[in-house]
């Protein structure tokens, strides 16, 4: 059994009470008011906290593992270190939320809102971010492996050195994201767009690039061995000194570009068109 009820956990919400480790395995609080609840360390593990109100709250360190979390509000809420796996988090809210060290491994985050949060050093493994906004996201250094981010708004990503290798990216916008350094190796990218993108160092090893729009992104020694990119759009990117060996461009465009230095060995560019293109 928990160790609170639910009105003393409100009650102790309202009044900034801190509350420190907490065991509340399994505890129902669906639509509970917990604003600016100062609950760090609690173990909300299997928890019932659909449609919750955790704005502005301090649950630094807790452990939802398992909860239930749908519709669930996180807005402008400290999250650091927290422990999402496996639980289900779609369409909650994270606007603003600070979600640096935080484990995701097969969450489920669809259609969430985490705009302008900030996940640098998270992890999620298998995790499912299909269809979520991560606009003005912060997430250097983070490795979010083998997940899902199928037709996410991502514009304005940063996420510098950032492991994504194996994830799909189907449809979704990265425009404007920065993108240094990041690995999208054996990832899926097909209709991706990330225009204007800086992508210097990033490694597209083996990755599904067809029909990806890199319009005038910067990829600059970007590696691409063994990428399949036909009908990819590339057109005033920058691609000087990037490795393309064995990649499959076929029909890509790759109009106003710059390919000085770029290594092309065994590459596959049949009607690729290169107008303008400085090789």
């Amino acid at each position: 059994m928990p160790e609170l009820t639910r009105e003393e956990l409100e009650k102790a919400a309202r009044a900034m009470e801190r509350i420190h480790g907490a065991d509340l395995e399994g505890i129902n609080l669906q639509g509970a008011n917990l604003q600016g609840a100062i609950f760090a360390r609690c173990n909300f593990r299997n928890a019932k906290l659909a449609k919750i109100n955790f704005d502005s709250a301090d649950l630094s360190g807790s452990d939802f593992t398992g909860a239930v979390l749908t519709g669930a509000s996180f807005r402008e809420a400290a999250l650091e270190s927290c422990d999402f796996s496996l639980a289900d988090l779609s369409e909650a809210s994270f606007i603003e939320s600070r979600m640096n060290g935080a484990v995701l491994d097969k969450a489920v985050l669809t259609d969430a809102d985490l705009s302008g949060a900030a996940l640098n050093e998270a992890r999620a493994i298998l995790a499912d971010f299909t269809g979520s906004t991560l606009t003005r996201v912060s997430t250097n250094g983070t490795h979010f492996l083998l997940s899902l981010f199928d037709d996410c708004r991502a514009e304005r990503l940063t996420a510098v050195k950032a492991d994504f290798s194996g994830s799909s990216f189907r449809g979704a916008n990265l425009d404007r994201s920065v993108l240094n350094g990041v690995n999208f190796s054996l990832g899926d990218l097909e209709g991706a767009s990330m225009r204007g993108c800086p992508l210097k160092q990033a490694n597209f090893l083996g990755a599904n690039l067809r029909k990806t729009n890199l319009t005038k992104s910067n990829l600059e020694g970007a590696h691409f061995l063994r990428a399949e990119g036909e009908k990819a759009v590339l057109n005033g990117a920058n691609l000087r000194g990037a490795n393309l060996t064995e990649a499959n461009f076929s029909g890509a465009n790759f109009d106003d570009s710059y390919l000085m230095e770029a290594i092309t060995d065994l590459a596959n560019f049949d009607g690729a068109s290169f107008k303008e293109a400085k090789r």
